[in-house]
Protein backbone atom coordinates (compact mmCIF):
# COMPACT_ATOMS: atom_id res chain seq x y z
CA UNK A 1 0.00 0.00 0.00
CA UNK A 2 1.37 3.42 -0.97
CA UNK A 3 2.12 5.65 1.99
CA UNK A 4 0.52 9.08 1.91
CA UNK A 5 3.24 11.71 2.00
CA UNK A 6 3.28 14.33 4.72
CA UNK A 7 2.16 17.81 3.81
CA UNK A 8 4.98 20.05 2.62
CA UNK A 9 5.11 23.83 2.90
CA UNK A 10 6.60 26.38 0.54
CA UNK A 11 6.55 30.19 0.55
CA UNK A 12 5.79 32.05 -2.67
CA UNK A 13 7.01 35.64 -2.60
CA UNK A 14 6.34 38.49 -5.00
CA UNK A 15 8.56 41.57 -5.23
CA UNK A 16 8.28 45.11 -6.61
CA UNK A 17 4.51 45.61 -6.51
CA UNK A 18 1.81 46.33 -6.08
CA UNK A 19 0.96 46.58 -9.76
CA UNK A 20 -2.51 47.81 -10.66
CA UNK A 21 -2.43 45.52 -13.70
CA UNK A 22 -1.01 42.22 -12.44
CA UNK A 23 -1.28 42.12 -8.64
CA UNK A 24 -5.10 41.75 -8.72
CA UNK A 25 -4.76 38.79 -11.12
CA UNK A 26 -2.23 37.14 -8.84
CA UNK A 27 -4.43 37.72 -5.80
CA UNK A 28 -7.40 36.19 -7.63
CA UNK A 29 -5.42 33.03 -8.43
CA UNK A 30 -4.11 32.75 -4.87
CA UNK A 31 -7.65 33.05 -3.53
CA UNK A 32 -8.90 30.40 -5.99
CA UNK A 33 -6.34 27.94 -4.62
CA UNK A 34 -6.65 28.99 -0.96
CA UNK A 35 -2.94 29.84 -1.11
CA UNK A 36 -1.11 32.39 1.01
CA UNK A 37 1.92 34.36 -0.16
CA UNK A 38 4.20 37.19 0.87
CA UNK A 39 4.39 40.45 -1.06
CA UNK A 40 7.57 42.50 -0.73
CA UNK A 41 6.33 45.92 -1.78
CA UNK A 42 7.99 49.11 -2.95
CA UNK A 43 6.87 52.19 -1.05
CA UNK A 44 6.55 54.15 -4.29
CA UNK A 45 4.02 51.59 -5.55
CA UNK A 46 2.22 51.38 -2.22
CA UNK A 47 1.67 55.13 -2.48
CA UNK A 48 0.07 54.63 -5.91
CA UNK A 49 -1.97 51.52 -5.02
CA UNK A 50 -2.75 51.52 -1.28
CA UNK A 51 -6.00 49.58 -1.76
CA UNK A 52 -4.08 46.64 -3.21
CA UNK A 53 -1.80 46.42 -0.19
CA UNK A 54 -4.86 46.54 2.03
CA UNK A 55 -6.38 43.73 -0.02
CA UNK A 56 -3.21 41.64 0.25
CA UNK A 57 -3.32 41.80 4.01
CA UNK A 58 -7.10 41.40 4.23
CA UNK A 59 -6.88 38.16 2.26
CA UNK A 60 -4.35 36.68 4.67
CA UNK A 61 -1.11 37.39 2.87
CA UNK A 62 2.00 38.84 4.47
CA UNK A 63 3.32 42.23 3.37
CA UNK A 64 7.06 42.81 3.58
CA UNK A 65 9.25 45.82 2.86
CA UNK A 66 11.30 45.97 -0.37
CA UNK A 67 12.52 49.60 -0.05
CA UNK A 68 11.01 52.73 -1.56
CA UNK A 69 12.28 52.60 -5.14
CA UNK A 70 14.68 49.65 -5.44
CA UNK A 71 18.25 50.96 -5.01
CA UNK A 72 21.16 48.75 -4.00
CA UNK A 73 21.15 49.64 -0.32
CA UNK A 74 24.71 48.48 0.33
CA UNK A 75 25.88 51.40 -1.83
CA UNK A 76 23.90 54.01 0.13
CA UNK A 77 24.62 56.03 3.25
CA UNK A 78 22.87 54.99 6.45
CA UNK A 79 20.59 58.03 6.21
CA UNK A 80 19.50 57.01 2.71
CA UNK A 81 18.92 53.41 3.78
CA UNK A 82 16.71 54.67 6.59
CA UNK A 83 14.69 56.79 4.17
CA UNK A 84 14.22 53.83 1.84
CA UNK A 85 13.16 51.43 4.58
CA UNK A 86 11.13 53.68 6.83
CA UNK A 87 9.40 55.53 4.03
CA UNK A 88 8.00 52.17 2.98
CA UNK A 89 7.19 51.13 6.55
CA UNK A 90 5.11 54.28 6.93
CA UNK A 91 3.41 53.87 3.54
CA UNK A 92 2.34 50.32 4.39
CA UNK A 93 1.14 51.41 7.82
CA UNK A 94 -0.94 54.19 6.30
CA UNK A 95 -2.52 51.70 3.90
CA UNK A 96 -3.11 48.84 6.33
CA UNK A 97 -2.59 49.93 9.92
CA UNK A 98 0.35 47.52 10.24
CA UNK A 99 4.11 47.85 9.84
CA UNK A 100 5.90 45.15 7.80
CA UNK A 101 7.73 42.72 10.07
CA UNK A 102 10.39 41.74 7.53
CA UNK A 103 12.55 43.39 4.86
CA UNK A 104 13.88 42.03 1.58
CA UNK A 105 16.58 44.41 0.32
CA UNK A 106 16.61 44.99 -3.45
CA UNK A 107 18.88 42.49 -5.23
CA UNK A 108 19.23 40.69 -1.91
CA UNK A 109 21.94 43.21 -1.08
CA UNK A 110 22.56 43.39 2.64
CA UNK A 111 25.45 44.25 4.93
CA UNK A 112 25.69 45.06 8.61
CA UNK A 113 24.66 48.69 8.11
CA UNK A 114 21.55 47.74 6.11
CA UNK A 115 20.55 45.10 8.67
CA UNK A 116 21.05 47.48 11.60
CA UNK A 117 19.12 50.33 9.99
CA UNK A 118 16.29 48.01 8.94
CA UNK A 119 15.91 46.79 12.50
CA UNK A 120 13.81 43.79 11.43
CA UNK A 121 14.69 40.34 10.03
CA UNK A 122 15.97 40.10 6.45
CA UNK A 123 14.25 37.57 4.16
CA UNK A 124 15.95 36.33 1.00
CA UNK A 125 15.09 33.28 -1.14
CA UNK A 126 16.32 29.88 -2.32
CA UNK A 127 14.53 29.64 -5.69
CA UNK A 128 14.93 32.49 -8.18
CA UNK A 129 12.50 32.03 -11.07
CA UNK A 130 14.19 34.77 -13.12
CA UNK A 131 10.65 35.68 -14.18
CA UNK A 132 11.77 39.16 -15.19
CA UNK A 133 13.45 37.68 -18.25
CA UNK A 134 11.24 34.64 -18.82
CA UNK A 135 10.13 34.02 -22.40
CA UNK A 136 6.83 32.46 -21.34
CA UNK A 137 4.66 31.65 -18.36
CA UNK A 138 5.74 28.02 -18.68
CA UNK A 139 9.34 29.09 -18.10
CA UNK A 140 8.33 30.59 -14.76
CA UNK A 141 6.35 27.50 -13.78
CA UNK A 142 9.18 25.18 -14.77
CA UNK A 143 11.68 27.17 -12.71
CA UNK A 144 9.52 26.65 -9.62
CA UNK A 145 8.72 23.00 -10.26
CA UNK A 146 12.31 22.01 -11.00
CA UNK A 147 13.54 23.35 -7.67
CA UNK A 148 10.60 23.09 -5.28
CA UNK A 149 11.27 21.48 -1.93
CA UNK A 150 10.09 21.54 1.65
CA UNK A 151 10.79 24.86 3.32
CA UNK A 152 11.93 26.74 0.23
CA UNK A 153 11.27 30.43 -0.48
CA UNK A 154 10.42 31.24 -4.10
CA UNK A 155 11.24 34.63 -5.65
CA UNK A 156 8.82 36.05 -8.23
CA UNK A 157 7.56 39.52 -9.15
CA UNK A 158 3.95 40.69 -9.31
CA UNK A 159 4.78 43.27 -11.99
CA UNK A 160 5.16 40.83 -14.89
CA UNK A 161 2.37 39.41 -17.02
CA UNK A 162 4.11 36.06 -17.53
CA UNK A 163 4.30 35.56 -13.79
CA UNK A 164 0.59 36.23 -13.39
CA UNK A 165 -0.20 33.92 -16.31
CA UNK A 166 1.95 31.10 -14.92
CA UNK A 167 0.64 31.05 -11.38
CA UNK A 168 -2.48 28.91 -11.78
CA UNK A 169 -0.51 26.02 -13.32
CA UNK A 170 2.28 26.37 -10.77
CA UNK A 171 -0.17 26.10 -7.89
CA UNK A 172 -2.12 23.22 -9.44
CA UNK A 173 0.98 21.09 -9.95
CA UNK A 174 2.50 21.85 -6.56
CA UNK A 175 -0.80 21.07 -4.83
CA UNK A 176 -0.78 17.66 -6.52
CA UNK A 177 2.72 17.16 -5.14
CA UNK A 178 1.41 17.77 -1.64
CA UNK A 179 2.46 21.35 -1.05
CA UNK A 180 0.68 23.95 1.05
CA UNK A 181 1.40 27.61 0.33
CA UNK A 182 2.20 29.72 3.38
CA UNK A 183 3.55 33.13 4.29
CA UNK A 184 7.22 33.60 5.07
CA UNK A 185 6.52 33.95 8.78
CA UNK A 186 4.51 30.72 8.85
CA UNK A 187 7.14 28.87 6.84
CA UNK A 188 9.98 29.90 9.12
CA UNK A 189 7.89 29.02 12.15
CA UNK A 190 10.11 30.67 14.71
CA UNK A 191 10.67 34.01 16.37
CA UNK A 192 12.70 35.80 13.72
CA UNK A 193 15.64 37.89 14.85
CA UNK A 194 16.65 41.30 13.57
CA UNK A 195 20.17 41.23 12.20
CA UNK A 196 19.59 37.77 10.73
CA UNK A 197 19.17 36.83 7.07
CA UNK A 198 16.72 34.00 6.30
CA UNK A 199 16.91 31.99 3.07
CA UNK A 200 14.57 29.08 3.87
CA UNK A 201 13.13 27.18 6.80
CA UNK A 202 16.48 25.42 7.20
CA UNK A 203 19.02 28.13 6.38
CA UNK A 204 19.71 31.45 8.06
CA UNK A 205 22.73 33.41 9.23
CA UNK A 206 23.72 36.51 11.14
CA UNK A 207 24.52 39.44 8.86
CA UNK A 208 28.16 40.49 9.31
Amino acid sequence: MQQVSKEKTIALTFDDGPSSLYTPKILDVLRKHHAKATFFVLGSNVEKNPALVKREMAEGHQVGNHSWDHPLLTKRLAKEVAQQIWGTQIAVYQATGHFPAVVRPPYGGVDRQVAEVAGVPIVEWTIDTLDWKAKSGNSVTNAVLANAGQGEIVLMHDIHGKTAASLDKTLRVLKKRGYRFVTVNELLGQELQSGCEYFSSYNHRTVK
